[in-house]
């Protein structure tokens, strides 16, 4: 499978209404992808109507029946998010903990179909793309939450953004240190996002003239295109800069898109703008030799064909 969301509970495996669900959590998340709301929209209400609630910063969705599942796919053949392995492999812990071992198994056994292994003597997840992370442990996870999870009562997941032993969140933690070897590397790019990391750990602003915003540097970058798409993109990318926050993948490869259709286009100087922006504003590269973009965080996607366009 390509991403699916795989369902646990009474008759799960062999149930035709959980074959059902799977199809429409898998086909609202391809239209979540393609930024089409209206039928995303419409899709979650029809899983309402079977009693079926989705989850989607948790990743599951829980049915009326008892049954759960994982929520996967929203980069279709590209494979899973970083985003999706790390909130899945902090449920996968939860769930451990709790001894839900039929929901432990089924997330694995989902992660696993769509190209990650779990390693839980290392204590580590690797995809066939090359990614890896931490798998946190019972103690780091707490009796409390981490950031990015939220709750999905009777699933047995994690709703807050600290632990509730007042420590720090080991997600947090992991992401701090990976944004300050980044900003190592390009202080000028990534200070604002890990001062941003600093405050919401702090609780708040480490000091009200550290990182005050400078209304000069809050204005659109002048451009030399009219394309109102481009300019949308760049607008898009310099409020990503400003905020200091990084582009998710599903943002990226809408940026890609809107590249290749000015390229298709021959509107070179539109797209090299484009391009340029996303090294400078976001850190993301575009190889077109291997048709790959990277980004400085180490997450990776493909550039479309213009004939698949």
């Amino acid at each position: 499978p390509t991403g699916g969301s795989g369902g646990t509970g009474a008759g799960a495996i062999a149930d035709p209404e959980i074959a059902q669900i799977k199809s429409l959590v898998q086909q609202r998340e391809q239209a979540r992808a393609k930024k089409d709301f209206a039928r995303s929209d419409e899709i979650r209400d029809q899983l309402k109507g079977m009693g079926v609630e989705v989850f989607d910063k948790e990743k599951m969705w829980k049915s009326s029946s008892g049954a759960t599942g994982v929520v996967l796919g929203y980069r279709g053949m590209g494979g899973p998010t970083d985003l999706e392995i790390n909130t899945l492999v902090v449920q996968r812990e939860r769930a451990r903990q709790n001894k839900d071992w039929v929901l432990s198994d089924n997330i694995r056994n989902e992660l696993k179909a769509v190209g990650c292994e779990i390693y839980d003597k290392e204590k580590i997840w690797k995809t066939n793309d090359g990614r890896q992370g931490p798998v946190p442990s019972y103690t780091q996870i707490g009796a409390g939450p981490l950031p990015g999870v939220g709750g999905c009562g009777g699933v047995g997941v994690i709703s807050s953004a600290k632990q509730a032993s007042g420590g720090t969140p080991v997600v947090m933690l992991q992401q701090i240190a990976k944004t300050a070897v980044l900003a190592a590397k390009n202080a000028g790019d990534m200070a604002p996002q890990l001062l941003q990391l600093l405050q919401q750990l702090n609780g708040g602003p480490i000091n009200k003239t550290v990182g005050a915003a400078n209304p000069a540097s809050q204005a659109k970058p002048p451009s030399a295109t009219s394309n109102p798409e481009a300019l949308e993109a760049l607008t898009f990318i310099n409020k990503c800069k400003q905020e200091g926050r990084s582009a998710t993948d599903a943002e990226i490869e809408w940026l890609v898109g809107i590249r290749e259709k000015l390229r298709q286009n021959k509107d070179f100087t539109s797209a090299d703008e484009i391009r340029n922006a996303m090294k400078n504003g976001i850190s993301v590269e575009l190889w077109e030799k291997d048709k790959r973009w990277t980004c400085g965080d180490g997450r990776n996607g493909t550039i479309p064909m213009w004939t698949s366009m």
